[in-house]
């Protein structure tokens, strides 16, 4: 039998039906019979990813998990090989935009719920140290290579939101409630075609990072202001 899409460049398939939110019957028949005739593709189903009613929202972040899921699965895989390589022997677990943690083996099934993870990790850790000092309430300031983020812990607690809007897509996951107020350190800074300075969202990343660094980068980012 040939591949079902041999030769197309497609590593994954997102399965959304309609009613599936209340009874996926008909998604897990669907994705039992893919996943039988094309082995070789990631296949994720709505109602595993995000089983909520509205049809648009649940559609938008099966998809976007099935975009990012094999990419999170290879990293994960590839860093719990170097663990083991190392001599680590305990668990692995990841953050996620909750600011809570799931296992390594979850990861690849549920991408989508680790898109603002690094910035839930911050909040976490910020609470975790005003706790032990004694501190109430909490606004957090994390800069990163794309972005400034800000959070509010009233008494210590972050507050949760439903939904997330990535690149103006609705992502039915539930995260720390954080606001972008800014670029990032990394965040590249260009003239555009009106003449007007423009900073990101492009950015320089750690390689080759900001000309500063001395690493290869090459165009001027917000570390390399003075």
């Amino acid at each position: 039998m040939q591949p079902l899409l041999g030769g197309s460049g497609v590593t994954s398939l997102a399965i959304c039906l309609l009613n599936s939110y209340r009874n996926p019957a008909h998604e897990q028949a669907l994705a039992a019979m893919l996943r039988e005739r094309a082995p070789e593709l990631e296949v994720f189903a709505s109602h595993e990813v995000s089983p909520e009613f509205r049809e648009y929202e649940r559609t938008v972040t099966t998809t976007v998990n099935a975009f990012v899921g094999p990419v999170v699965r290879g990293y994960v895989d590839r860093l719990e090989a170097g663990l083991a390589a190392g001599g680590y022997g305990g668990a692995l677990r990841l953050m996620q935009s909750n600011g809570g943690i799931m296992p390594a083996a979850a990861a690849g099934s549920n991408a989508v719920r680790m898109l603002l993870s690094g910035p839930a990790a911050g909040v976490r850790a910020a609470i975790w140290f005003a706790r032990r000092n004694a501190i109430a309430d909490l606004l957090t300031l994390d800069m990163g290579g794309t972005s400034t983020d800000v959070a509010v812990a009233p008494q210590c607690e972050p507050r949760i939101v439903s939904e997330l809007v990535v690149d103006d897509l609705p992502i039915r996951t539930t995260a720390v409630d954080m606001a972008t107020v800014g670029a990032g350190g990394g965040s590249i800074a260009s003239i555009d075609a009106g003449g007007f300075l423009n900073v990101g969202p492009a950015s320089a990343g750690a390689v080759p990072g900001p000309a500063c660094y001395d690493r290869g980068g090459e165009l001027p980012t917000v570390t390399d202001a003075r």
